[in-house]
């Protein structure tokens, strides 16, 4: 994974605690609460952004904005000198949440929305399948997410009726998650007020959130990892799936095609973690008879925000 030299202390570590629930928190707010100057907490923020170590990223709820195919891509790549140009193609695609470099047989991995199965195969054939170094894909299509810390999906289904206005908002705030009310407004053509009270019904509404986030491994989660889940009692699979939401370590949970019952998407400190968690915690749930963990070595996107594009020695 990419390393800073940029060395966190406690300080940085509590302004970071408070943009991970309100990425839009305002900097009077948090040097309030933290009995420090704006300017200190303004100062450490511009430091924290520019060392790549925080992102404060506008998450959409998918579903709510009409893309009802939630999937996993997993993609072989040959030659691997291809796999910095290929993953560079992938993650300019809008439908790509979020892509990440693994161990194992598939060198890249990717959360993809689309509207539906037609634009899945659309997207797999007509652009995917088509990127020079694509030896081979494996397409997962999620039946059910049961729990998603991770991505932020709102359990809330009630459906909300968007119009272009609120896209291009969206739009705004997922390009900068901090971008102001009055620039969006001036390149809208549009009053401040609009915009605010527009954003304002999008969060309320569990469309629109903002979130900072922070590269798993700059956090001293060092074992970033998918898992299948194999079962052999479909019965037991509501209570495995209960006991997974309330093991902290395990940041999403969905029953997915293919021959394993569950996806799960893992953060431990170490390889040692991991290894105990899955073997003293997942196995020892009634129905599970295994699991398969590839691991993370690079996470590039993130909620369609792009992190870096050094796949070799990132910055």
């Amino acid at each position: 994974m990419a390393k800073t030299k940029y060395q966190m202390d406690k300080q940085d570590r509590l302004i970071i605690s408070h943009l991970e629930d309100d990425g839009r928190k305002s900097f009077k707010e948090i040097a309030e609460d933290m009995k420090v100057s704006v300017a200190t907490i303004h100062n450490r923020y511009k430091n924290l952004v520019k060392e790549n170590i925080l992102y404060v990223i506008g998450w959409a709820d998918p579903e709510k904005c009409g893309l009802n195919n939630y999937s996993r891509i997993m993609v072989e790549v040959k030659p691997s000198k291809l796999i910095q140009s290929v993953a560079e193609e992938l993650m300019k695609m809008n439908e790509v949440s979020c892509l990440a470099l693994t161990s194992g047989r598939y060198s890249i991995e990717m959360d993809v929305f689309c509207r539906d199965n037609e634009h899945l195969l659309e997207v797999m054939h007509g652009t995917i399948n088509d990127i020079e170094g694509v030896q081979d894909t494996a397409v997962d299509v999620y039946l059910d997410v049961h729990s998603d810390t991770d991505s932020y999906i709102s359990k809330n289904k009630e459906k909300v009726d968007l119009d272009e206005k609120d896209f291009e908002i969206i739009k705004h705030i997922q390009e900068d998650g901090r971008k102001s009310f009055t620039d969006i407004a001036k390149e809208m053509g549009a009053s401040v007020g609009m915009v605010r009270n527009r954003y304002n019904e999008l969060v309320e509404k569990e469309v629109l959130m903002v979130l900072g986030w922070v590269e798993p491994h700059k956090k001293g989660c060092d074992a970033y990892a998918r898992a299948f889940v194999y079962m052999n009692d479909v019965k037991s699979l509501p209570a495995v799936v209960k006991k997974l939401e309330a093991v902290k370590e395990v940041i999403f949970v969905a029953s997915s095609t293919g021959k394993h019952a569950l996806e799960l998407s893992i953060l431990c400190r170490d390889h040692a973690h991991l290894q105990d968690l899955r073997n003293n915690v997942i196995h020892s749930f009634d129905g599970v008879v295994g699991t398969e963990i590839t691991m993370y070595l690079k996470v590039l996107k993130f909620a369609r925000c792009t992190l870096g594009n050094q796949v070799i020695s990132g910055n």
